[in-house]
């Protein structure tokens, strides 16, 4: 997904640490099954992704589907790992979401 760089995975003993943590990741993908509840959530949902993701622009819209509330939907410039380009952009953005509840 372009965010392990080359000098990680050419060390074994740091790429042995990462491999099974994100087999693990996978195995949880593909095994992940859908239950369809009839009751929404009761709370606001935040939809966010990078622009330039393949892997979420097919499931990035739709959420609004499971609130009865507000869905915002927002993306960044950016692939998969986004956030940390846009950390600062991304942080005021879940700063101002979380501020509408105190």
């Amino acid at each position: 997904l372009g965010n392990i760089s080359k000098q990680i995975l050419s060390r074994p003993k740091i790429r042995d640490k990462f491999v099974p943590v994100i087999r693990s990741d996978y195995k949880v993908i593909q095994s992940y099954k859908y239950v369809k509840k009839e009751e929404k959530l009761q709370c606001n949902i935040s939809v966010i992704c990078g622009k330039d993701d393949h892997l979420t622009k097919q499931s990035f819209y739709g959420w609004d589907k499971f609130t009865s509330m507000k869905c915002d939907y927002v993306q960044y410039d950016g692939g998969h790992f986004f956030g940390e380009v846009r950390r600062k952009e991304l942080s005021s953005y879940i700063k101002n979401v979380l501020s509408e509840y105190e």
